[in-house]
């Protein structure tokens, strides 16, 4: 009787199992497993899928404004280089165009060709002004209408510029005064050489705004873009302004009229077809990056697909651009 109470324990029969004591959990790790682990997408599932194709529309939304703002400016810039060396060197052969065909097939231009150089130095602008107003043309710089005469003619010379999108050569128009210049080189030029042509702002012109009077045996050059912010643009802006010094001659007339998407707030209806093509392109390389998606895990995914779908949507977006207002 020796040994105390404490250390009488039960007699455990042989082979039994001893069930190990009960281990009591730290309170916090209770409360960690109360909370449900956050479970991925079910692959094929119509959550994935809607996810999938609202990270396709985002990509189209971005490629799109990234085409106008972004890619589209640079382009742009790349084009006007281009078109400045061309025309230089037309001037200096004396081969650069001095009315609505060229001076040697007597051919109509084609749409894009340089056919003056204009510089605005209140707002700082010098543009390659190109054959042709409609969207495509407008997105490499100024473009002339064809249906009106060249800078530095007879008669009423009109030439449109974009507001907002592609470099937006045409984005400070507003700021310009009655009396600021307007300098334009032509292949005509005045009597003196390839001396530019200068013109003194008039006026700015608004819907409802009487049309100034043109002087007989004069010129005058309207400069046409957005009205209204950048983000908004609620109409058309003219600036008019009147040659100072006596117009050259201007050459037979042969086009009468443009078709409506040369004329402000114009679309490129020819840019239907290659954006249907591209559009289909695009939904098939979509559907081809959701199956990559359900196949491979990771990045792997992502670093195959998406240089993919990102060139096809920026392809796809620069048709689409063609079907916005010519003078956006």
């Amino acid at each position: 009787m020796s040994s105390s109470l404490t250390d009488e324990r039960p007699a455990v029969p042989a082979g039994a199992v001893t069930p190990s004591p009960r281990r009591r959990m730290p309170a916090g790790r209770r409360v960690l497993q109360l909370v449900p682990a956050k479970q991925p997408l079910d692959r094929g599932s119509t959550p994935y899928l809607l996810h999938s194709a609202l990270l396709v529309i985002a990509l189209l939304a971005g490629t799109l404004a990234l085409e106008m703002v972004g890619v589209g400016a640079l382009r742009e810039a790349r084009d006007q280089r281009t078109t400045y060396a061309q025309f230089r060197v037309q001037l200096a052969k004396g081969l650069a165009p001095i009315g609505q065909t060229d001076t040697v097939h007597k051919q109509l231009l084609p749409l894009g060709a340089p056919v003056a150089v204009m510089q605005i130095p209140t707002i700082g602008l010098r543009q390659v002004v190109l054959e042709g107003s409609s969207s495509t043309v407008l997105r490499s710089g100024p473009g002339h209408e064809r249906d009106t005469a060249l800078p530095g003619q007879y008669g009423p010379a009109v030439v449109y510029g974009r507001g907002l999108a592609y470099g937006a050569p045409f984005r400070r128009l507003h700021e310009l005064k009655a009396g600021d210049t307007i300098l334009v080189t032509t292949g005509q030029g005045p009597a003196k050489g390839q001396q530019p042509f200068t013109y003194v702002v008039q006026d700015l012109r608004r819907a409802g705004d009487p049309i100034p009077q043109l002087q007989p045996h004069t010129g005058r050059l309207t400069l046409v873009t957005t009205d209204g912010p950048w983000w908004a643009p609620s109409g058309v802006l003219r600036v008019d302004a009147q040659l100072q010094g006596t117009p050259v001659p201007r050459s037979a007339k042969v086009l009468e009229d443009v078709p409506d998407d040369e004329k402000p707030f114009g679309r490129d209806s020819s840019a239907l077809t290659p954006l249907l093509l591209w559009s289909q392109a695009l939904l098939l390389v979509a559907a081809g990056f959701a199956w990559l998606r359900l196949r491979w895990d990771g990045w792997h995914a992502w670093l195959a697909g998406v240089p993919v779908l990102a060139y096809v949507a920026l392809s796809t977006a620069h048709e689409a651009a063609r079907l916005l207002p010519n003078i956006l």
